[in-house]
């Protein structure tokens, strides 16, 4: 016998998880060792009265339906649950069964006397009783009654076997049908039919035997599949409690290699403070070693620097007393030639002056009438710019007094002075003049770049302002196409809807004019005259006109 799971017999140990997953029989995973327990003894019993107490009834010649309902009424007593209803369904196809073989052998049954061994055996005082089972069941009870008695000797032999043929016997009475006195056939007939009567028997107990192996093989096979659970929680158990004692022990380990981890954090700590200590320290006194050398190479510095000075100071007197001397001699030349300018201009005067009077003469001559006022108003212009001129060689003889000695004055104060000064204030001075004019420059630039960048940045804006205003313009133009198209549309709509009315409108009149043509011939009786009643009736008008009226309705709302 196999079945899905791959058992190939009830000894076959491995079971497939797989089996039974959704069968009530399968404990679930929590349940104890004593509902398996109380499981198995159901089950054991229960094949114990399917199995056995048959075997038994067919023995002892009870009916076999009555020994089937005794021994699904202690099955049904012992078992509880989805066992119960297991035993309940399969009595049920036992009794099924059971039923179609009775019938069976009530159709083949032929209705003789039982003649046998004993036909002569009649007991005193009996009388014959109605046939109350089938000839095959009388057959197998007297055949069984004569074996019992014929092996009566026998069981008494043997001491085991003897208190249970004496319960037998007890709780059995003998069949009403072996105390009839009837002839029974001999010959090879008899045997004959007898054997095939046994025959069957012996086959149907086969068929009842299998049934009850198979069911035998799955109780085997539902024990197994609990030892396997069984077995499999256990493993369970064990590897869970090793795990256990393994996560302990390393929970143990790691607090060991914490607690270490702790006191290696302290003394690294203690020694971090020891090594910032020692650094600052260091630090400290690198820092005052810096110091000072610092400080020596700043006096090296400034006496070097002192010495630079005093150097450029002594190139500078040198060169300002070279350029005094320079401008002295300059304003000798200079003044020397101003002295020669001026002669020569008093000498081209003159002669131009001569030249003029010459001129004049001879144009005096020629002219003196008419050149005379001329004559005086140049001379009065000739007067005047020699007067100027001579103010001016006045002037600039009294500048050239005045510069001497300003050049004396300033020569006394030079030398009572450091000139080097003088010339560090005029330079300090000029580079004064310089930078402000360059930061006035420089500020102007500025004002123009800040300008510039204000203009660009109004640019910019306007610009965005422009991009944004081109846009709502756009969008005026598409909402405005959209506003034309959609007046277009409802014109033509609207064009449509009046026409739409104006046909509703009209259908409505010749409706409520059918309607008031209708009552009145209500009104009238003439409705059911056949004569008068067209093929053009109001009925039939008005269901055209609706149909009529719907395409150009819908055809309106459609849009909207």
């Amino acid at each position: 016998m196999t079945i899905p799971g791959g058992l190939r017999s009830c000894t076959f140990t491995t079971f497939s998880p797989r089996i039974f997953f959704n069968s009530t029989l399968v404990p679930p995973n929590t349940s104890g060792n004593r509902s398996d327990v109380i499981f198995v003894t159901f089950l054991l019993i229960g094949s114990y009265g399917f199995c056995i107490v048959p075997l038994l009834a067919v023995f002892i010649s009870r009916p076999k339906y009555q020994h089937f309902k005794t021994a699904v009424a202690s099955s049904s007593q012992a078992g509880d649950g989805p066992r119960k209803r297991l035993l309940s369904a399969h009595t049920s196809s036992v009794r099924a069964q059971a039923a179609k073989l009775e019938v069976q052998k009530n159709a083949s049954s032929v209705k003789t006397p039982n003649r046998g061994t004993n036909r002569d055996s009649t007991v005193p005082g009996s009388k014959t009783l109605p046939r109350t089972g089938s000839w095959c069941a009388r057959q197998v009870g007297s055949s069984t009654y004569n074996q019992l008695r014929a092996d009566k000797s026998r069981l008494r032999s043997s001491s085991t076997q003897r208190p249970v043929f004496r319960t037998f016997r007890s709780q059995t009475p003998a069949p009403p049908d072996l105390l009839v006195s009837e002839k029974k056939p001999s010959g090879l007939v008899h045997y004959k039919t007898k054997c095939d009567e046994q025959v069957k028997w012996i086959a149907q107990l086969k068929e009842l035997l299998k049934t009850s192996n198979q069911r035998f093989e799955g109780v085997a096979i539902v024990v197994q599949y609990l030892q396997a659970r069984r077995e499999e929680g256990n493993k369970q158990h064990k590897e869970l409690s090793q795990e256990l004692l393994n996560l302990q022990g390393e929970l143990e380990t790691r607090r060991q290699t914490c607690d270490k981890l702790d006191r290696e954090r302290e003394e690294l700590e203690k020694n971090y403070q020891g090594v910032i200590q020692k650094l600052s320290e260091e630090h400290q006194t690198e820092l005052r070693e810096l110091e000072e050398r610092l400080q020596q190479l700043f006096t090296a510095e400034q006496e070097r620097l002192q010495q630079v000075l005093n150097d450029d100071l002594g190139k500078l007197q040198t060169q300002w007393q070279e350029q005094v001397e320079d401008i002295n001699s300059k304003h000798e030349t200079h003044k020397l030639g101003l002295i020669t300018s001026h002669i020569k201009k008093l000498e081209s005067l003159t002669e131009d002056y001569e030249q003029s009077l010459a001129e004049l003469t001879r144009s005096y001559e020629l002219e003196k009438h008419s050149l005379e006022e001329t004559f005086n108003q140049t001379q009065s212009q000739l007067q005047e710019q020699i007067s100027k001129l001579n103010e001016e060689n006045n002037s600039l003889k009294e500048k050239v007094k005045a510069k001497e000695q300003v050049t004396k004055t300033h020569v006394q104060q030079d030398q009572k002075i450091s000139p080097q000064s003088l010339y560090l204030e005029q330079e300090l001075e000029s580079l004064k003049a310089v930078l402000e004019i360059r930061n006035e420059k420089i500020h102007e630039q500025e004002k123009k770049l800040m300008k510039m960048e204000k203009l660009m940045e109004k640019h910019v804006e306007l610009d965005e302002k422009f991009n944004l205003v081109s846009q709502e313009n756009e969008d005026l133009k598409a909402r405005m196409d959209r506003h034309v198209a959609l007046s277009r549309q409802l014109s033509t709509e609207q064009a449509v809807l009046q026409q739409s009315l104006h046909k509703e409108s009209k259908v409505n009149k010749r409706l409520s004019m059918e309607n008031e043509e209708l009552l009145w011939k209500l009104h009238n009786g003439d409705v059911l005259s056949p004569k008068k009643t067209s093929p053009n009736s109001p009925t039939i008008s008005f269901q055209p006109s609706r149909n009529s009226v719907s395409p150009s309705s819908s055809h309106a709302t459609s849009p909207r």
